[in-house]
């Protein structure tokens, strides 16, 4: 038999922690599901509503995310969060920002479940970003 070692950390999907920010532009449509986390900490998918050890299950979401790459580029990233984040991107897109189009600024303070992540728009650089990939003429 062979057992796969721990697996690390997916470097495709962004988990902001204490202190770190991203800055990118979301695209496509957000994948919703919902998780629990066992006593081990380890995390588990589950079924809205379907209770673990007395909890009901966290919401959580990914959406693309373009992000500058280290070598100058783009590169697509996946972008994994909560429901706080997801209800403040729903607010802007119903707002009348197009998420496609703006550069926003995340950013994390504080390292529980309950922290606070910031969002900055950054509209103007979008317009930028997008002639750099041919979006816009």
């Amino acid at each position: 038999m062979q057992f796969k070692a721990k697996s690390k950390a997916d470097p495709n999907v962004i988990r902001l922690k204490d202190g770190e920010s991203v800055t990118g532009v979301f695209r496509g449509e957000p994948v919703e599901y919902y998780q629990h986390r066992t006593p081990d900490g380890q995390y588990v998918q589950a079924v809205q509503g379907e209770m673990m050890n007395g909890k009901k299950p966290q919401f959580r979401f990914r959406l693309n995310l373009c992000v500058r790459g280290e070598n100058g580029g783009f590169e697509a990233k996946v972008f994994e969060n909560g429901w706080k984040v997801y209800e403040q991107l729903a607010a802007l897109q119903e707002s009348g920002y197009d998420l496609e189009t703006t550069v926003i600024r995340l950013s994390r303070k504080g390292s529980t479940v309950s922290d606070t992540v910031c969002l900055y728009l950054m509209s103007c650089l979008a317009m930028i970003i997008l002639l750099a990939w041919g979006q816009l003429s």
